[in-house]
């Protein structure tokens, strides 16, 4: 009862602030504020799927705002190509191969991040498959592979960051 009424007033309290900011930020000048808030220089972002498409654009917009970033995906060549971008514009970016449905695979390259960039602080889980498919069109291994990418991926991501938390 008690836990539940402290939460209630967090909550409250950092919607007020929210909302009192995001009012103070729209009455200033948007040539003011340029800029403001909108750097992430010593962060170390790392995006699934940013070989191409909606992850290849978070990834450029990630090092336009300063952050080294880290992309993860099942192509290779994707991958680096969106690195050598990233860097032809002057960011930092590296590239891994990594099959996120396989959970020794994140964690192996999860590692090698940790040795090779250091400490993910931005986790940008982006990756994800679609068959175009009615479900009873979608053959079962396809079924099974969307589920892996799309839900089960994102624990073993996430939890490859959380155990570093953990052991720092």
């Amino acid at each position: 009862m008690f836990q539940g009424l402290v939460d209630f007033l967090v909550f409250l309290i950092l919607s007020a602030y929210y909302i009192i900011e995001s009012i103070i930020i729209n009455l200033i000048p948007r040539h003011y504020r340029a800029g403001w808030r909108e750097t992430l220089r010593g962060e170390i972002a790392l995006v699934t799927g940013g070989g191409n498409g909606i992850g290849r654009t978070l990834c450029s917009k990630l090092s336009r705002l300063g952050a080294t970033v880290v992309i993860w995906d099942i192509n290779s060549q994707g991958a680096e190509d969106t690195a050598a971008m990233l860097r032809q514009e002057g960011g930092k970016a590296h590239s891994y191969k990594c099959d996120i449905s396989n959970n020794d695979d994140v964690y192996a390259t999860a590692k090698k991040v940790r040795q090779e960039v250091g400490k993910v602080t931005i986790l940008v889980n982006n990756a994800g498959i679609v068959s175009g498919k009615t479900l009873l069109e979608t053959p079962d291994a396809m079924i099974k592979k969307t589920f892996d990418v799309n839900i089960l991926a994102h624990f073993w991501v996430r939890l490859f960051n959380f155990a570093y938390f953990l052991n720092k």
